[in-house]
């Protein structure tokens, strides 16, 4: 019975030493990936407008989306485009208090049935770092309070 017991020990020993020989062995692997990845975001919104009988004046504005960068993530817009079924009497560009821009359309009189198409077009992008992780570089807002 004993050399049974001695036995089975043995066997597991040699499995357990196995697996970590195995194991060591996969840890020693070293991978390395070059490349880029990117992409390119076409997004196009289609609005049909019924404007009902009695109108006599349109306006319409519409937030120009606009590049940004954050210590994270990097965002191109390289298109924009608004197109209507047909073209307003007035078009203006400006900025907003927030200093967003701000394309407004005015039809003095509107058709009945107006169709906007937007099409944006962006290329996001990922911000490259050789800060560790977690992100301890970027700024947190201040906590909460309750007071």
């Amino acid at each position: 019975m004993r050399d049974k017991g001695r036995a089975g020990r043995g066997i597991f020993l040699l499995v357990l030493v196995g697996c970590f020989l195995q194991a060591a062995g996969a840890a020693a692997e070293n991978y390395e990936v070059r490349g880029g990845m990117g992409a390119r975001i076409r997004y196009r919104l289609v609005q049909d407008v019924d404007v009902q009988p009695g109108i006599q004046r349109l306006l319409m504005s519409f937030v120009v989306p606009g590049s940004f960068r954050s210590p994270t993530y990097l965002q191109r817009i390289e298109d924009f485009r608004i197109r209507f079924s047909r073209d307003p009497d007035r078009r203006e560009r400006s900025r907003d208090a927030r200093g967003n821009d701000v394309i407004t359309a005015r039809w003095r009189r509107p058709p009945r049935r107006l169709n906007v198409r937007i099409r944006p077009e962006t290329r996001p992008g990922w911000m490259s770092s050789n800060r560790p992780t977690p992100f301890l570089w970027i700024p947190c807002p201040p906590p909460f309070r309750t007071t």
